[in-house]
């Protein structure tokens, strides 16, 4: 048992081995050497779902444009118009020449 309390610190229990040390910790058979991990692990299984339950969630904060897209898209619309008018611009200059 000792062990699957180790992978539960470390982060590596299963949720069968964590419902395992639950149940362990619950019952009246809890070895001298893990005795003091008896009330965390009550704790954790007993009062801990209903104090997270209690918690509200933070409202989260408005939707805005980001700054960077807004600039992104004005740098292309920029880019576009330029290249329209570039585009105009040459074509004026070889309808001068032209005679109908």
């Amino acid at each position: 048992m000792a062990a699957i309390v180790e992978r539960f610190f470390e982060g590596d229990a299963s949720g069968a081995e964590e419902q395992e040390l639950y149940a362990y910790f619950a019952s009246e058979s809890v070895s001298a050497e893990l005795e003091p991990y008896r009330s965390f692990f009550r704790y954790v299984s007993e009062e801990m779902p209903s104090a997270l339950a209690a918690v509200e969630p933070l409202p989260l904060p408005p939707q805005r444009a980001n700054r960077r897209s807004v600039w992104r898209i004005i740098a292309s619309a920029a880019v576009v118009a330029a290249l329209i008018a570039a585009g105009l611009s040459l074509g004026q200059k070889g309808r001068v020449g032209e005679v109908d």
